[in-house]
């Protein structure tokens, strides 16, 4: 798969998908998450009159910007089920298998300001009891989380 399919496999994910558009309903408007596929390919994703866009661009003053490999929009788009906690599950495994990296770009005062934190609380028990498996059962240890991918 190159990253042009991968891209159009993301954008379908995030703009046809209900749980996507549900995670990120918290995000403030226009408030752009950035997404490199392969290195190559940049997506700009973020919410504007209530609706979830991607574009095929460099986000503009991103908070966060995730490094993802190619095969890594197939595993999400189409080995999740559509719900906000198995996606989150999902983004968390590819994490640790090292098909995602993500990188903080903004400063933690706007992360805190423009929903992060809704998005991960709106994964449920589910996400919590994983992030508390991996250390992080509380709210203060998800803002270090977020101070570290700063660095």
């Amino acid at each position: 798969m190159n990253e042009n399919e991968a891209f159009q496999i993301l954008k379908s994910f995030f703009t046809e998908r209900r749980a996507p558009a549900q995670a990120l309903a918290s995000l403030k408007e226009k408030v752009e998450i950035g997404i490199v596929i392969g290195g190559t390919v940049h997506a700009a994703v973020f919410r504007s009159e209530g609706e979830i866009r991607v574009e095929n661009r460099e986000a503009m003053k991103p908070d966060f910007i995730f490094s993802i490999r190619p095969e890594t929009a197939v595993v999400l788009a189409q080995r999740t089920k559509d719900e906000i906690a198995d996606i989150g599950l999902g983004v968390i495994k590819e994490m640790m298998a090292g098909g995602i990296q993500v990188r903080m770009t903004g400063g933690l005062m706007s992360v805190l300001s423009n929903g992060y934190l809704e998005i991960v609380a709106s994964g449920g028990a589910p996400i919590t009891s994983a992030l508390a498996k991996m250390g992080l059962g509380s709210p203060t240890k998800i803002i270090g989380i977020f101070r570290n991918l700063k660095k």
